[in-house]
């Protein structure tokens, strides 16, 4: 069985970490940028690196097989590239498969993507990403912490999570 992280290397590593504890199976960090993952990560015999650009798919040259979930943070520019790597490398396990999908501000369309996966009985669980507001009630960015938690609850619970204010963009 296999997991796929696709992207979030720095601000989903607590979300990797949790997943590292939690799942035992082979996990698959695909990135543009090895340098920017935990090195405790990279030193698990279950955790493999693949260089994966969702702008240019087709320089993946590698099947996942047996995959039983994906944590997908992909920039919404790069959604149609993305399909398009799900469809030629991921084979999806005969069994339970579930797609983690992170949300920040999004200028394209997913529809495409979502009805894809749903139309091949894959589960979805929609992480969306707005703001939180410091004590002087300013917008603040989120912090990787909330990100990773808010992750791990739609991978623990199936549910859609909104984590922060909604920014009404997502």
């Amino acid at each position: 069985m296999s997991i796929i992280v696709v992207g979030g290397s720095g601000m989903l590593t607590n979300t990797i970490r949790w997943v590292v504890d939690n799942f035992n199976e082979d996990i698959y960090l695909l990135s543009r940028n090895k340098d920017s993952y935990d090195s405790f990560l990279l030193e698990q015999s279950n955790v493999h690196f693949q260089h994966y650009d969702y702008l240019h798919p087709e320089t993946f040259d590698f099947t996942i097989n047996d995959v039983t979930l994906v944590i997908s943070w992909v920039h919404s520019e790069g959604y149609a590239n993305h399909l398009r790597f799900l469809k030629e490398h991921v084979s999806w396990s005969k069994n339970k498969h579930r797609y983690i999908h992170i949300v920040a501000t999004q200028k394209y369309n997913d529809a495409e993507l979502l009805s894809y996966l749903s139309a091949s009985n894959i589960a979805i669980s929609t992480v969306s990403l707005g703001y939180k507001e410091d004590t002087g009630g300013q917008k603040r960015w989120l912090y990787n912490s909330e990100i990773a938690h808010g992750t791990i609850l739609a991978i623990s619970s199936g549910n859609d999570v909104q984590v922060g204010i909604a920014t009404g963009k997502n």
